[in-house]
């Protein structure tokens, strides 16, 4: 009687069998997970109100406009004019056009008073931001830009001054 060994030709045939993918990563643990606060308090009604204001410069006034803004929402305002560049940049191989620009930005000062509600007294802060081209030169702008916290009475204007001139005048209604 002869007797075969199969075990040699079963572990080959073993071998060549693909592997079992890798076990999934176990999920976080609870204490892994992150939780945030939730206000429970009343919210007062957001109140709104209007802001005029006024950017002037040696060069006069560059804008006077109004805009509405709220004790918990601000209000950003934008001009932007791009016209072709001067006569005298015609051999500057690459020529920008002029821009000129001018972008205001108020945002409530936040605190919360008792009850919830938004209080702000009056302050608002406040970004003004001039671009405008440099006479005589080719492809070059001048920036201004002016940061404060004013605080918005009515009836009663607040200023800030920046480089060049610029003077920005608020007012709320």
């Amino acid at each position: 009687m002869t007797v075969v060994l199969l075990a040699p030709v079963l572990l080959q045939a073993a071998a060549s069998l693909p592997s079992a993918p890798p076990a999934p990563p176990a999920p976080p643990s609870p204490a892994a997970r992150l939780s945030f606060p939730v206000f429970q308090g009343p919210v007062a009604a957001e109140e709104r109100f209007q802001i005029d204001f006024r950017l002037r410069s040696s060069e006069g006034v560059l804008a006077e406009e109004t805009v509405s803004i709220g004790t918990r929402t601000g209000a950003n305002w934008q001009k932007s004019v791009t016209e072709p560049a001067d006569d005298s940049c015609r051999d500057v191989q690459l020529i920008q056009p002029n821009r000129r620009e001018i972008n205001v930005s108020l945002t409530p000062a936040r605190s919360t008073a008792p009850g919830g509600r938004p209080d702000t007294n009056g302050i608002m802060y406040v970004i003004v931001r001039w671009t405008r081209p440099v006479r005589g030169q080719c492809n070059a702008v001048r920036i201004v830009e002016t940061r404060g916290a004013v605080q918005l009475v009515p009836g009663r204007a607040a200023t800030i001054e920046g480089d060049g001139g610029l003077v920005a005048e608020f007012r709320r209604r």
